[in-house]
């Protein structure tokens, strides 16, 4: 007899049950979450009985752990990869199991906030494997640096480990040995690149924190280098090595592979909260200003006394440092060597900025190789983190080389070789004169705003480049101030050599030189630069506190404006337009337009009418009439406002600066239009100045009525033939303007006007 439906509903139902019953699989995955906790709760918890963790604590050292707490707000910190490691699993069923024991990997990630400031984190934990790669998971360790270059965000890195080495181990567990690719590292010069901030600190370690923008050890337990006390002793023959004669702090912190030193784990993780504080996120951002509480305009009158009459005589240079900038905010960066020169990071009114001085206690200032690396680096820094730069200059060259080589060398030479730099035995053998040169490359190369306090000596080449870097200068001078291309002393000797030796013989050699001194220093006033404009301005130097904080004011807002859209305008016709003598060839307008066919959207930005508020551009070819470049400065509407392609309006994408020009050429009219795309995704952020965008928009043509116009356009007046695209150029005569934003054909050799955009990650 067949079976009814309703039983085969039932054995079916009965058979479906069977099957799961045996599994007893709760519904809400309370098995897999149980895992989950099971393996964080052992990640989180130190097994006080494992050998490695018994020897970090034994060598004074914080557990991975507890240096996220100590570094780190409160509760702020978010594990990314909590589950990666090496688990032995139980099974206590046919689709089920338990884990018995966990071993994490030995590099915790994850993101937190320093101060109320969200960062990536990662920090290797030495008690397992040493903190050996091979302890990690290497897309763990790989992701986190992409994600940096995502997210735009600082990287915070705690080394305690080989630090991307691994251990001969890896061969006995893989069964083979690997080529040591580390395939991290261009994300990290890549983050480098892009000015997000790496910041680490050192317990033990190697390169990947001596790559970091800023780098600090701890006296009491850090340590690095290339190889191991056993290593070395097998390749060198070094015996008797621990970690700290071969790579302590003693060694590392004055020779300039670690920045700064700190007192312990704690004062490492303070001094990484302080530098993070003047650094935006990433470089194309400004760095963060902050409340002050230090007026502006406040005078300090030590400052006439600090520089001695006697130029034998030295002072502190960090006193004037400290007193012109935002009190308690110097923070210096790398003391302990370089000592030739000073160089930081401070405030002004709350405003990052970045240092330098030479050091006047050292070596009378003469900057040698490790001083020109130091500053070389900081300028880099600053560049790359959109810091302005204040220097106080006291340059001297050597009176001492002058006078023993003024009766072998004429002036020029000597003027050649003393310039401003260390000299001797050992600032030859250490490469004084390449590292000088790199340090004026970086000079020259970099284009972040450089402000010029000349407290005393400006001599020789490193003189002029520390003040010449930057055309126009920006610069004050204290009435202190000597310069010019040699010292006196020394100086005198080489210009006057036959008149003292003709003195000398009568007897009378320091009364001439005396003389010769008294007149060179009367012509050398400051005031008598300062009446042939050799010096922009002489200044009170108890007023240098207020007139640095508004340079810096001036320069932070002039960053500001970089998020406008800036377009350059060549209204020279490729020297055609303005070389004619009479009025029948000449532009009568240019007008210009944001567009965009996908977005559906057509934006004045100048329409030849007079501005409104700061809505759109006045006339161009009134911007500058006196100039063949016109320089376009549109401010961004709200409706752009945002970050990437993300924002709060719903424009922002790929668009045309649609430049359209009208002029006659020997008497007839013509129209052009010309496109250059642009892509905007640069951050634009919220402002009063920002305008409704309604206020803007105007009709857009179809693009097949552009397409159309496009046939009839013929070749640009004063082109050749053979110069346009196949005779298909983009201007057309007479007809009446238009707002259309449609491309129109050509090269940019067929026309009489070159555009150049700037301002954010706008993409030409």
């Amino acid at each position: 007899m067949p079976e009814d439906k309703s039983s085969a509903a039932t054995r079916r139902l009965d058979q479906v049950s069977a099957h799961l019953s045996p599994q007893r699989l709760p519904p809400d995955y309370a098995d897999v979450r149980s895992q989950i906790s099971t393996l964080r709760k052992i990640a989180a918890t130190p097994d006080i009985n494992r050998r490695g963790y018994i020897r970090q604590k034994q060598a004074g050292k914080l557990w991975v752990r507890e240096r996220l707490e100590e570094l780190l707000d409160r509760d702020s910190f978010q594990e990314i990869g909590s589950l990666s490691g090496t688990v032995t699993w139980e099974k206590t069923g046919p689709m089920r199991e338990k884990p018995v024991s966990f071993v994490p990997s030995n590099n915790v990630q994850g993101m937190g906030k320093l101060r109320g400031r969200r960062v990536l984190l990662t920090a290797d934990d030495f008690s397992l494997r040493s903190g050996h790669a091979d302890g990690a998971t290497a897309g763990k360790t790989n992701y986190l640096e992409k994600l940096a270059l995502a997210l735009k965000l600082p990287v915070v890195k705690l080394v305690d480990g080989s630090s991307g080495g691994g251990s001969v181990t890896t061969i006995t567990k893989a069964g083979w040995s690997y080529l040591p690719y580390v395939t991290m590292y261009k994300h990290v010069v890549d983050q480098l690149n892009q000015g997000i901030p790496n910041l680490g600190a050192i317990g033990l370690g190697a390169a990947r924190v001596v790559s970091c923008h800023f780098s600090v050890m701890a006296a009491d337990i850090g340590s690095l280098f290339n190889a191991g006390p056993e290593v070395v002793k097998g390749a060198t023959f070094e015996e008797g090595l621990d970690f700290q004669s071969l790579g302590g702090p003693l060694i590392h912190c004055t020779n300039g592979t670690i920045d700064n030193l700190a007192a312990n784990e704690a004062e490492c993780y303070e001094q990484i909260r302080t530098v993070l504080g003047f650094l935006p996120n990433c470089g194309r951002e400004t760095p963060p200003v902050i409340a002050s509480n230090d007026p502006e305009d406040r005078e300090d009158e030590a400052l006439r006394r600090i520089i001695p009459r006697r130029q034998t005589r030295m002072y502190n240079p960090r006193t004037i440092i400290t007193s012109v900038v935002d009190h308690d905010s110097w923070f210096e960066i790398g003391a302990l060597w370089g000592r030739t020169a000073i160089g930081g990071l401070a405030r002004l009114g709350g405003r990052p900025i970045g240092v330098i001085s030479l050091n006047c206690e050292v070596n009378s200032g003469a900057l040698d190789a490790a001083g020109s690396q130091k500053l070389t680096r900081l300028l880099k820094l600053c560049d790359v983190m959109n810091l302005p730069v204040l220097q106080f200059i006291d340059v001297r060259k050597s009176p001492r080389l002058l006078s023993l080589l003024r009766h072998l060398l004429c002036d020029m030479l000597a003027n050649i070789i003393v310039a401003g730099y260390a000299i001797g035995t050992v600032a030859e053998r250490t490469a004084t004169m390449r590292w000088g040169v790199e340090l004026a490359k970086a000079y020259y190369s970099t284009t972040m705003p450089i402000f010029n306090v000349i407290t005393r000596r400006a001599y020789g080449v490193a003189g002029g480049i520390m003040l010449g870097a930057r055309d126009p200068v920006m610069q004050v001078a204290w009435p202190s101030g000597q310069w010019g291309s040699l010292p006196l002393e020394g100086g005198i000797e080489v210009a006057h050599r036959h008149e003292l030796r003709e003195a000398e013989k009568e007897g009378r050699k320091a009364e001439l030189y005396q003389e010769l001194e008294e007149e060179y220093r009367r012509l050398m006033n400051p005031v008598r630069t300062a009446n042939a404009f050799g010096v922009e301005e002489i200044i009170d130097p108890k007023d240098t506190r207020k007139v640095c904080c508004a340079w810096a004011r001036h320069v932070t807002e002039s960053k500001k404006e970089l998020a406008n859209l800036q377009v350059a305008i060549d209204v020279s016709g490729n020297g055609q337009l303005t070389s004619s003598p009479s009025d029948a060839t000449k532009f009568k307008d240019i007008t210009l337009f944001l567009t965009s066919n996908e977005l559906s959207k057509n934006f004045t930005i100048s329409n030849g009418t007079e501005p409104k508020g700061n809505a759109y551009v006045g006339p161009v070819l009134e911007i500058n009439p006196s100039t063949n470049v016109q320089q376009v400065n549109w401010n961004w509407p709200e409706c752009l406002v945002g970050d990437e392609h993300s924002g709060s309006g719903s424009a922002r994408g790929s668009y045309n600066i649609s430049i359209h020009q009208s002029f006659k050429w020997d008497g007839k009219d013509y129209y052009t239009i010309f496109d250059l795309p642009v892509n905007i995704t640069n951050a634009i952020s919220k402002s009063d100045d920002r305008v409704d965008c309604k206020l803007l928009e105007n009709d857009l043509l179809k693009p097949d009525e552009i397409a159309a116009s496009n046939d009839t356009l013929p070749g640009q007046p004063w082109v050749d033939a053979d110069a346009s695209d196949g005779g298909n150029s983009s201007s057309s005569s007479g007809g009446g303007e238009t707002n259309s934003g449609g491309r129109v054909r050509g090269t940019m050799k067929q026309w009489g006007l070159f555009a150049m955009v700037v301002g954010g990650l706008l993409l030409v």
